[in-house]
């Protein structure tokens, strides 16, 4: 409710582009997709990175489908023209471009030990007890089409743009005499007058003609038409369809021990810790010091370092620079790096600990190397399966005699084409299960065509009901309850933006309005919003007293609030969300100071949007 204190556009920009940057969004299905080079036309360009339309178009299905998740309804891009949807996604991914690419400018290091703390902290990837589990993970990668080490590159960068916008989250606080005056304003007490005007009470004095009925049925014929439906046929199969025992022999396992023995070297790693300063004077004495016996930190602080945070971790080589590596990884345990030079400044890296290179036995790596490789050979089974029955399809085997050959069950289902706005998971409901149902022809059966969880599906369009407009008397009654909901709508405006002039100007309000019209005497206060929608209740603590609110549109009503006294709170409740109202404006500043940087780094790249594959 305490959003007048920020910038509601700021905000949403912030908190869309936040997302964007979280291991979330990966899962979702979108992870690194921007490329160079290729010869599919682009959405958007930055710099040398595309965004093909292929990508756009995947991109936008996944977070469709994410948003049918959320909101527990089958969303489709229809649903969502009129929303500012599309526009933000696009402003969210260009974004994100452009701060991967400042992120490498500035040569900000992400180590792969990050990363893996990063997944291995992550609830998608933990099992019942809270505990990294490596079979989870696996198994989430290979139904998202993404290989590790794909999907650890597209985790590096996103770490090291969450790197590059982190000094943005802390700055000195205003005083707390100006908290507290935020505080005050926030949690006051609001008594309005709430108007309440329904729609459902107009009453309309005239019948629509002939003229205005065939207007309506014109333009609005897809309203009054059955969509096309398909009946089809399908079976499905996967990994539990195959033979599941798998014999490996000790010869075979360590052959791939030996083949793959670098996964089962850890390397040496480093615990370091670095300051950073604008100057190579600074440095050098800030090395002199700290190898004089003071703490890093300390002279940090002392000598202004850039940096706040003096900790990297615990890294590996990998991922840094050959300079940068060089330096951290020839220095002894315990002493300081030579000052070295990037695009940030002065770096000085200390020692903390070195952890040897350690390479797991055999014996060691033995149950991993089982369990992997038995879950390769039996992908290779279902992957054979599955190439042998497009084989037997394109030598025109029917799917019946492909399902009775494998004892598959046949099932025989109809499916609209406008999809149930309620959302589910099942395969029927799934948008490759529609897509692949609707672009096969009649008598035709499909290829087998991947769905979820490593399942397939083959099917057969058995019959076509083909979409058909009906006649203008099958719908009179539609059409005259579809007149009368726009003439009401008009009506509904009209009184609402004519009772919104008469509170302006403290007038009477006429009859004909005052009828339509309830009145509720409300306060509200941070903790008790009387469920009004959150926009109207942020407009109500933007208004000045005996003023009143624009009108808000609710369903079939409009409601228009009037501020009539603002109450002081009392201490309990000052007390109860102070710092609460000090996190909301510290999350406001860093909003406005993101927005800033990334507006500013847009100067430096080419940008281009092809608008027109946008349409």
């Amino acid at each position: 409710m305490l959003s007048f204190l920020r910038n509601s556009l700021q905000s949403a920009a912030i908190k869309a582009l936040m997302i964007l940057l979280a291991l979330t969004f990966i899962l979702w299905g979108v992870g690194d997709m921007l490329g160079g080079g290729s010869n599919e036309p682009y959405v958007f360009k930055v710099g040398s990175r595309e965004f093909t339309k292929s990508m756009w178009k995947e991109t936008v299905a996944k977070q469709i489908q994410h948003l049918s998740q959320t909101y527990g309804q089958q969303l489709t891009e229809e649903d969502l023209k009129g929303s500012e949807f599309f526009k933000n996604l696009l402003e969210q991914l260009i974004n994100k471009a452009v701060l991967s690419q400042e992120a490498k400018r500035l040569g900000i290091l992400v180590s792969d030990e990050m990363v893996k703390y990063d997944i291995a902290s992550h609830p998608s990837f933990q099992d019942g007890t809270g505990k990294f589990n490596k079979e989870i993970f696996d198994n989430t990668l290979r139904s998202m089409g993404i290989t590790e080490d794909k999907f650890i590159n597209t985790l590096k960068e996103d770490v090291a743009v969450n790197n590059l916008v982190q000094p943005f989250m802390s700055f000195n606080l205003p005083s707390p005499q100006f908290i507290e005056q935020v505080n005050l304003i926030a949690n006051s007490e609001r008594e309005i007058e709430l108007y309440e005007i329904d729609g459902n009470k107009i009453t309309l004095s005239k019948q629509p003609s002939e003229e205005e009925l065939q207007e309506i049925f014109d333009k609005n014929q897809n309203e009054f038409s059955t969509p096309e439906a398909r009946e089809v046929s399908y079976f499905t199969f996967n990994i539990k369809d195959i033979e599941q025992k798998v014999e490996l022999s000790d010869q075979e396992l360590e052959a791939q021990y030996k083949s793959k023995i670098f996964l089962f070297t850890q390397p040496e790693k480093r615990t370091i810790s670095q300051l950073i300063f604008k100057d190579m004077d600074t440095a050098l004495e800030a090395k002199k010091r700290i190898e004089g016996g003071e703490k890093l930190a300390a002279v940090g602080k002392s000598l202004k370092a850039i940096n706040r945070e003096t900790s990297l971790g615990t890294l590996t080589r990998e991922g840094f620079d050959k300079e940068i590596g060089d330096a951290i990884f020839t220095t002894s345990e315990g002493k300081i790096s030579i000052p070295i030079q990037s695009p940030m400044g002065i770096h000085l890296f200390e020692i903390n600990k070195i952890i040897p290179q350690k390479v797991l036995t055999f014996e060691e790596a033995k149950p991993t190397l089982r369990t992997q490789l038995i879950e390769e050979k039996l992908f290779e089974r279902l992957s054979t399966l599955a190439q042998r029955i497009d084989n037997e399809i394109v030598n025109n085997k029917t799917i019946e005699e492909i399902a009775k050959e494998r004892n598959y069950k046949l099932i025989r289902t109809k499916i609209a084409e406008q999809p149930s706005t309620k959302f589910s998971k099942s395969l029927e409901d799934s948008p490759a299960f529609r897509t692949t149902a609707f672009s096969t022809d009649l008598n035709t059966t499909s290829m087998v065509t991947p769905y979820d969880d490593g399942t397939f599906f083959v099917l057969k369009t058995e019959k076509i009901n083909h979409k058909r407009f009906k006649a203008k008397e099958e719908v009179k009654d539609k059409l005259m309850k579809f007149w009368a909901n726009e003439q009401k709508d008009i009506l509904l405006k009209h009184s609402s933006k004519n009772l919104a002039e008469f509170l302006k100007n403290n007038k009477p309000i006429p009859n004909e309005i005052q009828k339509l019209v309830a009145l509720k005497k409300l306060k509200l206060n941070r903790d008790n919003t009387e469920s009004l929608p959150n926009e109207l209740v942020d407009q109500i603590y933007r208004t000045q007293l005996k003023q009143t609110t624009a009108a808000y549109r609710l369903d079939n009503k409009y409601l228009i609030a009037k501020l009539i006294k603002i109450n002081k709170p009392n201490k309990q409740l000052l007390d109860k969300h102070k710092f609460e109202t000090q996190a909301l404006f510290a999350q406001t500043q860093q909003d406005i100071f993101i927005k800033e940087y990334i507006a500013d780094a847009k100067k430096h790249y080419d940008i281009k949007i092809n608008y027109e594959l946008l349409k």
